[in-house]
């Protein structure tokens, strides 16, 4: 069953500005014509405070302090999208595989009691906490210059700090594209924001089961396999590892 709350896709890209935005202008472009609006929010070491410009008819570009890697620039960019959209988030990293995304995504994000639709839920997490608890995953991190923990001890209080259920395993969809149903957005007030790198990983964690246990909706893939509809520059097709 099938809800028609909206056929609206919005999408937010995310560059980090010491990189370059020739990536991220390169994707913009490519997607602008297949979205209902894009923002562009640019991640910036110089920035000081958030300035949003009109780069173009349907395109905003936003440049704002470098916090949260890319869920902090996609927190910042879905403030910025129409409050009854579905909306598609994306690495400038990314690269389009299929035109018809738009449709898919739009499709699958209708579906009653789906929250998230991204390209790559990370195998490697997907098991128990106490299975990842015991596994090479769970090293050791260090939070200050005086205390040290392990990830998933670390990962676990962070979600506690920030309200959200962790449920019963780490299953999650990497942070590099993330699709958001309308009918999540309606109780998504905001995105943790990680300050670290630790942190960040938390709340790509995180963001997933609030959807999925805070909020009782669905997380799936776009397709059976990863990364058919957008690749990644880092992740071999599989999923399973980096490209050499």
């Amino acid at each position: 069953m099938t809800s028609s709350v909206t056929n609206k896709l919005s999408v937010v890209i995310a560059s980090y500005q010491a990189r370059g935005i020739d990536l991220g202008r390169k994707l913009v472009q490519s997607l602008a014509d297949h979205s209902d609006e894009l923002v562009w929010v640019i991640n910036s070491d110089e920035a000081t405070a958030v300035t949003v410009r009109q780069d173009s008819p349907n395109v905003i570009a936003i440049t704002r302090p470098n916090t949260g890697m890319n869920i902090g620039a996609w927190s910042e960019g879905l403030t910025h999208c129409d409050a009854d959209a579905h909306v598609l988030c994306l690495q400038d990293e990314c690269e389009l595989n299929r035109l018809d995304f738009a449709t898919r995504y739009k499709q699958l994000l209708s579906h009653d009691g789906v929250g998230m639709v991204g390209e790559s839920l990370n195998p490697k997490w997907a098991r128990s906490w106490q299975d990842i608890y015991a596994s090479p995953l769970n090293y050791q991190v260090k939070i200050s210059p005086s205390q040290q923990t392990t990830r998933v001890q670390y990962y676990l209080a962070c979600m506690k700090s920030w309200g959200i259920q962790p449920g019963s395993s780490g299953s999650h969809l990497r942070a590099l594209i993330w699709g958001f149903s309308a009918q999540a957005r309606k109780s998504l007030s905001h995105l943790p924001i990680g300050l670290n790198k630790e942190q960040c990983i938390a709340a790509e964690i995180g963001t997933c089961k609030f959807i999925e246990n805070n909020l009782g909706l669905k997380i799936i893939q776009s397709d059976d396999l990863p990364f058919q509809f957008f690749s990644h520059t880092e992740w071999d097709v599989s999923g399973m590892g980096k490209r050499r």
